[in-house]
């Protein structure tokens, strides 16, 4: 794979597990309310705002109406930088095994940081297998077209 398959394809990662938080924030009416009492405490200390009590009681909505429309542009992005990774990788496979490991590895990490989900050692592992699975059917494929190229 060129680095540049490898830039777009992990970048294909990253817009995929923030189209998933986006998503998360845009369905869950408390992750929404959360998300606004944090955006809001921000506004507060930068002085930009001085939001009063039930600023975001009323505002909720239009959190999730702005994750929602934030979730499908990410997911544009996403999709449009997934391409370019096809576009500079010599099969779909490698460019799939880059962006699926490194959307899984965000989304542990975010999931970590911003919920403090504690992810136990059967998620680890179950990640790690599934990288070794990728890995393995990239591996494979890379020796099929090695012998297709011998026989030509």
């Amino acid at each position: 794979m060129q680095p540049m398959g490898v830039w777009h394809a992990a970048h294909a990662g990253l817009y995929a597990a923030t189209a998933g938080l986006t998503g998360k924030f845009a369905a869950s009416y408390s992750e929404a309310h959360w998300l606004c009492l944090v955006v809001s405490k921000f506004l507060m200390f930068s002085g930009a705002v001085q939001p009063q009590l039930g600023f975001c009681d009323e505002r909720v909505t239009l959190f999730r109406v702005a994750m929602f429309v934030l979730t499908l542009l990410v997911n544009a992005l996403l999709w449009t930088t997934f391409s370019k990774a096809l576009r500079h990788s010599a099969s779909s496979l490698e460019a799939i095994v880059i962006t699926t490991a490194s959307n899984m590895l965000i989304t542990a990490v975010i999931s970590q940081v911003l919920f403090s989900e504690t992810l136990g050692v059967l998620w680890w592992s179950g990640l790690v297998l599934v990288v070794f699975g990728l890995a393995l059917i990239h591996a494979g494929s890379v020796q099929l077209a090695q012998k297709r190229r011998k026989h030509r």
